[in-house]
């Protein structure tokens, strides 16, 4: 098994488990700062010269998504980024239209040193 794999089950996991709360973890920009910077201490294994998004902020999208009980996929993450495109934008995850594939995330997680996060 991948790191891809690992990282995507506990995601879908963390989607199960805080899809039914009554009471939604509430994402603010001053939550998802504190996470960014939680998320920045992690090692970004790509080309400085080629990388188009920020890992902390890749990392921190696919946790919302998961929080809010919906990552069942890296192509559902990336369908999900795009509809709630301007909530992401808002929060200063992505900028314009910059939207990550699923390719995108799946290469991410697939490299990562998942001991990290």
């Amino acid at each position: 098994m991948n790191n891809a794999t690992v990282i995507q089950d506990n995601m879908k996991i963390i989607s199960v488990v805080l899809a039914p709360l009554k009471n939604k973890i509430r994402s603010n920009k001053k939550f998802v700062d504190t996470l960014l910077h939680i998320l920045d201490g992690v090692t970004d294994f790509r080309k400085s010269g080629m990388i188009k998004y920020d890992l902390d902020k890749l990392l921190c999208i696919c946790l919302l998504i998961s929080m809010r009980g919906k990552f069942t996929s890296f192509y559902h993450a990336s369908m999900f980024i795009k509809i709630r495109a301007d909530y992401f934008r808002q929060l200063g995850l992505i900028e314009g239209n910059n939207i990550p594939s699923h390719d995108t995330l799946r290469r991410v997680f697939l490299n990562i040193d998942a001991n990290e996060l």
